[in-house]
């Protein structure tokens, strides 16, 4: 649809100026009016005379880049509008009716995000669309407005979510919003202009109510890899995905796209390469010799799937319900951690001990910190070491160092069957 910006009322109509005669006695009129729009420009040449249309000319590049010009009658400035849709575009303006489902289904399809942040917008913009049929009655677009959206942010405040959660789910809101704003800028407006999510949103409960994430002890990891080795089917699973976890720090998508290509036996390391929460990694790291003998074990004599965690799904709610139920069986009944917190273990027994420091940051692929870390901190010590070699020193030493001094904590006791099926 063509909108038309600085314009007349639809109903003005262009007075001729007066007449100049020259010396061969030829009448001409001034330059006539100009009305601009998007990517055509209309012009009035002669202006109706009673019963009599006036003559228009629309002209201008189309899409495709060549010139365009046209010319036609009509009696108003409204009706040559119209009449320009019509010949250009072989539509009249009709003002959208669409609903809030329909308007998202339309515009998150055409974000350049991954698939799985797609899915997740569709799963904002779901509970956005029950929230506001059900306290506010609006189910078409031409129904929403602000105080909506703002009330619907407000409503998320009271269930204490953090700012940055806050955001997520306002996101497909966002720019719905705006595209729709801009394809249809003489209906809709954008509802969303001038909303702010407050900066300190779940800061004043945050330490006072919620629990610290919980963690297993490197003793505790590694007696937990002797059970499922002895009493588990899937070894080749949780093995090599517990032991990336628990003892290298690996967050559960790194360790679930490792294959073989990445692991190197003979210098024991591995290449971690790939994008994790929208940011790309790859950093190389010396393993354990504890891990380092599960991988073996794990590659030995494998010939088809390629992956060190051979999950039967790719998917990681899979995976994450294989370990949910080994650290049921492996409690007695109660699992202590969630699957995901796996991960603390590496960086919580470093701050306890006293090892924690820069190589524990870069071992586990945090971000440098601090304008030392950025930018005056070698990563090559003086005595001719590479990175690997620090990172085996400060890190993989104290790693076996506490698995070595591990004893049988397991009770064989405890063990009972539970009813889910592994």
């Amino acid at each position: 649809m063509i909108s038309f910006v600085n314009v007349a009322s639809s109903e003005r109509r262009m007075t001729m100026s007066s007449l100049k005669s020259s010396r061969k006695g030829r009448r001409r009129p001034t330059k006539p009016i100009v009305y601009h729009l998007e990517k055509y420009t209309l012009h009035q040449e002669l202006p109706a005379q009673g019963e009599l249309p006036g003559r228009w000319k629309v002209s201008g590049h189309n899409s495709s880049g060549s010139y365009q010009r046209i010319r036609f009658d009509a009696f108003s400035l409204r009706e040559a509008q119209s009449k320009a849709e019509q010949i250009l575009f072989g539509t009249t303006p009709e003002i959208p009716c669409f609903t809030l489902a329909e308007a998202f289904a339309r515009v998150i399809p055409t974000r350049p995000v991954k698939a799985e942040t797609r899915e997740h917008y569709r799963q904002y913009a779901g509970y956005f669309c029950d929230w506001v049929e059900q306290n506010r009655g609006v189910i078409h677009w031409h129904q929403l407005r602000f105080e909506h959206v703002h009330d619907y942010m407000n409503c998320l405040i009271g269930r204490k979510c953090l700012s940055k959660t806050i955001s997520h789910y306002l996101e497909p809101i966002r720019f719905t919003a705006r595209w729709i704003s801009q394809s249809y800028p003489e209906h809709f407006r954008n509802v969303c202009e001038g909303l702010r999510v407050p900066k300190n949103t779940g800061q004043s409960y945050l330490l006072e109510d919620q629990e610290p994430p919980g963690y297993l002890t490197i003793a505790e990891v590694y007696d937990f890899l002797n059970w499922i080795r002895e009493n588990h089917s899937f070894v080749n699973v949780l093995g090599p995905g517990v032991a990336l976890q628990g003892l290298c720090g690996l967050q559960l998508q790194e360790a679930l796209r490792l294959t073989q290509a990445n692991v190197n036996l003979e210098e024991a390391t591995i290449t971690i390469e790939g994008e994790v929460k929208n940011r790309w990694r790859v950093r190389r790291l010396p393993l354990p010799g504890r891990v380092l003998e599960i991988l073996r074990e794990s590659m030995k004599g494998n010939t088809g799937d390629k992956r060190i965690v051979r999950s039967n799904s790719e998917h990681w709610k899979a995976y994450s319900s294989l370990v949910e139920g080994a650290l049921d069986r492996w409690a007695g009944g109660r699992r202590p951690i969630a699957p995901k917190d796996l991960r603390n273990t590496l960086p919580t027994e470093a701050t306890n001990n006293g090892w924690a420091g820069y190589f524990v940051n870069r071992y586990l692929g945090h971000a440098p910190q601090t304008m030392a870390e950025r930018h005056y901190h070698g990563e090559v010590s003086r005595n001719g070491k590479s990175m690997i070699d620090l990172l085996r020193d400060h890190v993989v030493k104290h790693i076996d160092l506490s698995v070595n001094c591990c004893t049988i904590l397991h009770d064989p006791a405890k063990i009972i069957v539970l009813d889910r099926v592994i």
